[in-house]
């Protein structure tokens, strides 16, 4: 997978942050949080410091073991919007490219064919 812009990089780290304050604020610990969410205690580590992704499912245990009352899941969505967002930037713009690429094959190739 290609390398994600900065700003998704940041707001994958600042929903770990806000868990980990929401999971403190709740008096959980992270192996508390990892039995609520059937995850392991070190990938809620990681999840928490934004290396590791999550799906919509631990956002949604997690936001209500957490008593966040729809604020994780929130932006957890907010975060997946942005990353869909991008992947179809990328996708444009290898399309645009191929695209490119092919007229200039055809415009070529008529070239060729009128200098026949």
């Amino acid at each position: 997978m290609a390398r994600q812009p900065t700003a998704i990089v940041e707001l994958r780290r600042a929903l770990g942050e806000r868990l980990a304050a929401f999971r403190k604020g709740a008096d959980l610990r992270q192996a508390d949080l990892a039995r609520h969410t059937s995850y392991h205690r070190s990938t809620v580590a990681h999840i928490e410091t934004g290396r590791t992704r999550a799906d919509a499912r631990f956002w949604q245990t997690a936001d209500q073991a957490t008593g966040a009352d729809g604020a994780l899941l929130a932006e957890f969505h907010r975060l997946e919007t942005a990353e869909r967002e991008h992947e179809l930037s990328i996708r444009e713009t290898a399309l645009a490219s191929a695209r490119a690429k092919v007229e200039r094959f055809q415009l070529d190739t008529i070239r060729k064919c009128l200098n026949c």
